[in-house]
């Protein structure tokens, strides 16, 4: 009976902490947290505008004026990063956007918890990942094709929080454009349940892949009330534990 309860949380325990962090997707047209559409206020937001200043270099701007550090790693060409202007790739007000290359990691360090961070996924593809995590414990690691797996190739609708219905085929397709239509393109919000924060982003691109387009970066040190024009993103480990789990509990059922 004793080994049973304990092979039983050994599982339960690690889902309840890939739980901690929610992931919403805005309808089609938002590209930045605070668009009418998504709404989400009193966050500092870093734009990739080299204009701005270079967030990799020693000219503050955006989320940079809040103590927050870039830094890359990884095998990418050069620092396995670029700043690439609006083109195909990017929405249509974009401008200057962040390009993660095969094999980068790009980390986004905060001095002060965030509860909240967005960000402006441009021409998704299913070989990128973003780690979210407090104090070097990773609390969300999302494996961007569930976002994919959810729009189900600009098949059928996708229903928000308050009964909206949207279109999956108008994620696909540059904004504005339609151009490279077989690529999603959705702004991504990462919302902590009560009293949990988070320090560290890392958005991974695999390597021998396309690269990790993004773009708007946005963080909030509390979590907003969750608006009702989003939609549920399913969390691809949370999902694979509790089928996990469900074997377990079957395994011992069945040793009785």
């Amino acid at each position: 009976m004793k080994i049973r309860s304990l092979i039983f949380s050994a599982i339960v325990l690690p889902l309840s902490a890939q739980a901690q962090i929610a992931v919403w997707m805005s309808p089609n047209d938002v590209e930045s947290a605070s668009a009418p559409s998504a709404n989400i206020s009193g966050v500092a937001t870093e734009t990739f505008t080299i204009n701005g200043g270079n967030p990799f270099g020693t000219n503050p701007s955006g989320l940079l004026a809040n103590g927050a550090t870039y830094s890359n790693t990884g095998s990418g060409t050069g620092t396995g990063t670029a700043f690439l202007s609006n083109g195909t790739f990017g929405g249509t007000s974009t401008g200057t956007y962040l390009n993660g290359r095969s094999g980068s990691n790009t980390i986004l360090s905060l001095s002060t918890p965030a509860a909240y961070f967005g960000i402006y996924f441009l021409a998704a593809d299913a070989f990128n990942e973003i780690v979210i995590s407090s104090l070097g414990t990773t609390l969300l690691t999302f494996d961007t094709a569930t976002l994919l797996t959810k729009l189900n190739g600009g098949v059928g609708t996708v229903q928000a929080i308050n009964g909206s219905v949207y279109n999956t085929a108008d994620y696909f397709g540059k904004p504005g454009s339609g151009t490279n239509p077989t690529q999603a393109y959705a702004y991504l919000h990462f919302i902590a349940e009560a009293g949990v924060t988070f320090d560290k982003i890392e958005l991974k691109q695999r390597v021998g892949a396309a690269s990790f387009e993004s773009d708007n970066h946005s963080i909030r040190t509390t979590a907003p009330t969750t608006p009702g024009s989003l939609v549920a993103v399913p969390e691809p480990s949370s999902l694979l534990l509790s089928l996990s789990t469900l074997g377990t509990l079957m395994l011992v059922r069945k040793r009785k």
